[in-house]
């Protein structure tokens, strides 16, 4: 993805910190689901009384 260069320097720099933020988020999410997903299809899901 190519960053925005119409951003002032100052605001550039955050908005960079925020791209990031996000990607390690969806990062973080993907991980999250994935695992949630193995662990259904291994173990399945608990019944309910």
């Amino acid at each position: 993805m190519k960053p925005k260069t119409d951003v002032p320097h100052a605001k550039g720099a955050l908005f960079m910190k925020g791209l990031q933020t996000m990607r390690t988020l969806v990062r973080n999410m993907t991980f999250l689901m994935q695992s949630i997903a193995l662990g259904k299809a291994k173990y399945g899901l608990p019944e309910h009384p």
